[in-house]
C-alpha cells in the first residue's frame, strides 16, 4: 500500500472548501444566530455576582430557550455541512439546497453520537475523580506513594481523554459518507481508530495545529478592536455599541469557523483515501 501523503490530503481538502464556498453556508447562518443569542448568556457576565441568580430566576425560561435553540442551529449546520462535504467527495459536487433535508437526517445521529461520546467522557471523568480521591487518601497514609499515584491518575486521564477524541474522531467522515445509524458509526469509527492508531493521531495532532492558529489570528482580531484580551473588554464593547460587539464577533469567528468545515472535509478526504470507499474527491 502507498505511504499516505498527508501533504497532498491537506491540500487537496482545503482546495475542495475553496472550490465549493457554499459549504459554509450553513456554518455562517449558525454564527449569526449564535452571536445574536450569545448576548443573552453574555449579560450574565456583566452582573454583579450577587445578583446573577436573581437575574437567571427571572430569565430562566429565556435561557433555556435560547441555549437550546443555539444548539439546534449548530446540529443542523453541522449536519448539513456533513451532506455538503459527502456529497462532493462522491461525486464532485452538491446542490446546496437539495442537501438540507439529508443534512437534518445526520444532524440527528451527530447529536445522538455525541451524546454517546459525552457519556464516555463522563464515565472517565467519574473514573478520574474517583482515582484521585483514593489518591488523595493515600498520599494522607503514605505521602510520597500518593504522589506518584496522584500524577499516574493525571497521565491516565490525559491519555483517557486522548483516546477517546480518537475513537471518535472518523464518526465525521463516516456519518458524511454514509447512511448508518449511530451505534454503527460510532462502531466503524472506533473499528477505524484501532487499525490506524497512529494514523487517527496524526489527523488529530494537524486538525489541532489549524486550530490553534486559527484561535490566535481571532485573539488577534479581539485585541486589535478592543487593546485587551480580556472578557470584560468584550461585555464593556457589547453595552456600548451591541452593532459593533456582533460585527466584531462574527469576523473574529470567521477563521475558526472556515477550519471547522475544512477539518471536515479534510478527515473525510483521509478517510476515503485510507479506506479507499470512494475514488471520487475533488482536485
Amino acid at each position: 500500500m502507498a505511504e499516505f501523503d498527508y501533504g497532498d490530503v491537506i491540500a487537496d481538502s482545503f482546495n475542495l472548501v475553496l472550490r465549493n464556498l457554499y459549504i459554509y453556508v450553513p456554518l455562517i447562518i449558525s454564527a449569526i444566530i449564535g452571536n445574536y443569542f450569545s448576548s443573552y448568556l453574555l449579560k450574565l457576565a456583566a452582573i454583579d455576582e450577587e445578583q446573577v441568580l436573581g437575574y437567571v430566576l427571572e430569565n430562566l425560561g429565556t435561557i433555556v430557550v435560547v441555549v437550546l435553540l443555539t444548539i439546534v442551529v449548530g446540529l443542523v449546520a453541522y449536519g448539513w455541512l456533513l451532506a455538503l462535504i459527502g456529497k462532493i467527495v462522491k461525486k464532485g459536487k452538491a446542490e446546496l439546497l437539495e442537501e438540507f433535508g439529508n443534512g437534518l437526517r445526520k444532524a440527528w445521529v451527530f447529536f445522538v453520537v455525541s451524546i454517546i461520546s459525552i457519556a464516555a467522557f463522563l464515565i472517565l471523568g467519574m473514573a478520574f475523580a474517583i482515582f484521585m480521591i483514593l489518591s488523595g487518601l493515600i498520599t494522607a497514609v503514605t505521602g510520597p506513594l500518593g504522589i506518584i499515584f496522584i500524577i499516574l491518575g493525571l497521565i491516565l486521564g490525559f491519555v483517557g481523554s486522548i483516546l477517546i477524541l480518537l475513537a471518535f474522531l472518523h464518526i465525521v467522515p463516516i456519518i458524511a459518507l454514509q447512511d448508518l445509524g449511530p451505534i454503527e458509526t460510532v462502531r466503524l469509527s472506533f473499528e477505524h481508530f484501532k487499525e490506524n492508531k497512529r494514523h487517527s493521531l496524526a489527523l488529530f495532532v494537524i486538525i489541532f495545529l489549524f486550530s490553534l492558529f486559527a484561535g490566535i489570528i481571532m485573539q488577534i482580531i479581539y485585541f486589535v478592536t478592543t487593546s485587551s484580551f480580556s472578557n470584560e473588554a468584550m461585555i464593556a464593547l457589547m453595552s456600548k455599541s451591541p452593532l459593533k460587539y456582533s460585527l466584531v464577533t462574527f469576523f473574529a469567528s470567521l477563521p475558526s469557523l472556515f477550519i471547522s468545515g475544512w477539518s471536515f472535509a479534510f478527515l473525510t478526504v483521509s478517510y476515503v483515501r485510507k479506506t479507499g470507499k470512494s475514488k471520487r474527491v475533488s482536485k
